[in-house]
């Protein structure tokens, strides 16, 4: 279950209440299998935002149930320029989230983190190919920036 929407929500377990401002709960199945040389297969019936499958080609349009399964393990954070094609505010996004996990509040805050919401990066963080919570880290770094100013 998430509370919020389902790119940028908490997960939240049964036994467990809502806060007065969660506005919606989302109930999605945990998707926990795993795939043999997942990535060696054609992926005829898998979803992928990249061309790493042939549905990207064979099914453009088809209806997918997808599910919390991130498909792989962490990788290390590669400047790709992906995720501005997602982001809808003229920021450079790499940067951004690489000052963030420098502990650089300085140059987070030139790079514009105090006009983005850790929602904004929803969207970046489902189609990001290296399974990087960009979320959380926003989420951190906005927490971080507002720590240092009320400390000064």
């Amino acid at each position: 279950m998430v509370a919020g929407d389902v790119l940028s929500g908490r997960a939240v377990a049964a036994d467990e209440s809502l806060h007065a401002s969660d506005t919606s709960l989302t109930v999605m199945s945990e998707g926990r299998e795993r795939h043999f040389l997942g990535w060696i297969t054609p992926g005829l019936t898998r979803f992928s935002h990249s061309r790493t499958f042939l549905s990207r080609w064979l099914r453009p349009n088809a209806a997918w149930a997808l599910d919390t399964h991130v498909h792989g393990s962490r990788r290390a954070m590669v400047l790709t320029g992906l995720y501005d094609r997602f982001l809808p505010m003229n920021i450079l996004t790499d940067y951004l989230v690489r000052a963030v996990l420098a502990h650089d509040t300085e140059e987070a805050v030139q790079l514009g983190i105090l006009e983005v919401d850790p929602e904004d990066f929803g969207l970046c963080a489902f189609a990001c190919p290296s399974k990087t919570d960009l979320v959380g880290i926003i989420r951190a770094g906005l927490a971080e920036v507002e720590k240092e100013r009320i400390g000064t």
